[in-house]
């Protein structure tokens, strides 16, 4: 007897294949149409954080930022030529608070600390510019000693963001990359 693939006496039968569960953000994190419960510069640290929620628990700034939990994110945004590494502060997941003071302590990382690469790596002018213009803002706003040192300090990661400092939410990029978020900023 001969083999009967592809013969009516055949069984067709189907391979199933088990679907990455899309992953979620906790939902102070989250980018909605609605206003987020938190209002948040990252040019600031997270301390200067307020809440649209009279009472709101400080207990939810230790939950995991996303579910299922991760040990590392990485934000990414389209004004940085870099991607921001969130690594989980308490070795089981990352929690809303390292969201946040992650991306506050590396936007505020000097430029002299890694290379002018980044800057070069540009690929507009005007988006240079653009840079450059936003750390003059940033140093101008400040008076006496404050000003010097900032000035003095040169361009940092910040000035990147061209003034869109206001945290709106993260966003996933790709189920297939449920450690990968946007970062929606105005």
């Amino acid at each position: 007897m001969g083999n009967s693939w592809g013969s009516a006496t055949t069984v067709p039968y189907r391979i199933r294949v088990a679907r990455t569960p899309r992953a979620r953000v906790h939902h102070l994190l989250a980018f909605t149409q609605r206003p987020l419960l938190i209002n948040y510069n990252f040019s600031f640290p997270p301390s200067s954080i307020t809440s649209l929620v009279r009472g709101l628990p400080t207990s939810l700034f230790g939950e995991p930022a996303t579910d299922p939990p991760q040990l590392r994110l990485t934000l990414i945004h389209a004004c940085i030529p870099w991607r921001i590494t969130i690594v989980a502060s308490n070795a089981r997941y990352v929690n809303v608070n390292d969201v946040l003071m992650g991306l506050y302590t590396t936007l505020r990382t000097h430029l002299t600390n890694v290379t002018l690469t980044e800057f070069n790596s540009l690929e507009r002018a005007r988006h240079r510019e653009k840079v450059c213009k936003s750390y003059r803002k940033r140093y101008r706003r400040l008076r006496g000693q404050d000003y010097v040192r900032e000035k003095m300090q040169g361009m940092k990661r910040i000035d990147f963001m061209i003034g869109h400092t206001k945290f709106l939410g993260l966003t996933q990029r790709s189920s297939s990359q449920p450690d990968v978020w946007q970062v929606e900023a105005a």
